[in-house]
């Protein structure tokens, strides 16, 4: 290919690769006001202000105990959301390339092609609500996931986060009345070498038996479920739930644009503009 040639490098592991980055980053974000949240006294509560500070209600101020509650479920929630948000600008830049793949020819692209799909293409994609792209890339390109119920049960719960300030209206809930959160993460088990019960490890303990036992990890599903008129509230173990499925989610439409493009065990293709 000339030099002259303008190129555009299509590497699907960054595509997955940021998404991974984006959800470490919430991770390690929310270690952060796990801390913060332990190590701050009464002291250092009631003394801090900002200059100026303007406190509107006085008398409904919260204490220590009562901000630390707040403020962690705060950064739970708002976490969350955020997870869901990154999935959605994921969907994004896989539909981007996408079109980038379907109309190259010989290994180019046309200059008006590439002006469509970085203008009116990539604005149409963008107003699509979260379950129209999953669907449009699936019909499109047969780029898809096993995990499309997980995720978009995930996408449902943050719609309610965000226009219905987590309470469960009968838009978000099934025939049963009820919002439910699907997941896909690992889960960590014991079993004796000889077979018997499966015991399942998720927090730090002591682990005492007769006889000898493997320790092993198998994704799992796991489920949440609100009733209408409920507040949504998570743990702080749903959290690596959360990223885990998204990551799996990730990994699956990587997968699937290899497949569905015929790119091979690289996930590469170059690109020129005649």
């Amino acid at each position: 290919m000339p030099d002259d040639i303008p190129r555009i490098e299509i590497n699907l592991d960054v595509l997955r690769g940021n998404l991974s980055v984006r959800l470490q980053h919430l991770s390690d974000i929310l270690k952060i006001a796990a801390i913060s949240s332990r190590v701050v006294d009464d002291s250092q509560f009631n003394a801090y202000s900002t200059f100026m500070e303007f406190n509107v209600a006085p008398a409904a101020k919260l204490d220590l105990c009562q901000a630390k509650e707040f403020f962690y479920q705060w950064c739970l929630t708002n976490n969350f959301r955020d997870s869901v948000e990154h999935c959605g600008i994921f969907l994004e830049e896989c539909n981007l390339v996408c079109e980038l793949l379907k109309a190259r020819s010989n290994n180019k692209i046309k200059a008006e092609n590439i002006k469509d799909i970085y203008g009116k293409n990539k604005d149409k994609f963008h107003k699509r609500n979260f379950p129209d792209k999953i669907n449009y890339l699936r019909k499109e390109y047969s780029v898809s996931s096993v995990l499309e119920e997980h995720i978009l049960s995930l996408n449902r719960t943050r719609n309610c986060l965000v226009h219905r300030g987590g309470v469960v209206g009968a838009m978000d809930a099934n025939e049963a009345g009820v919002l439910e959160i699907k997941y896909r993460a690992f889960q960590l088990s014991i079993q004796s070498v000889n077979g018997g019960e499966e015991v399942v490890i998720d927090e730090p303990m002591t682990v005492g038996t007769k006889t000898e036992s493997n320790a092993f990890m198998k994704l799992t599903d796991f489920k949440k479920e609100f009733k209408t008129g409920e507040k949504i509230k998570f743990s702080p173990k749903e959290h690596p739930k959360t990223i885990c499925t998204f990551w799996l989610f990730g990994n699956d439409i990587h997968q699937s644009m290899c497949k569905a493009f015929d790119l091979g065990a690289e996930a590469k293709s170059p690109l020129g503009t005649p």
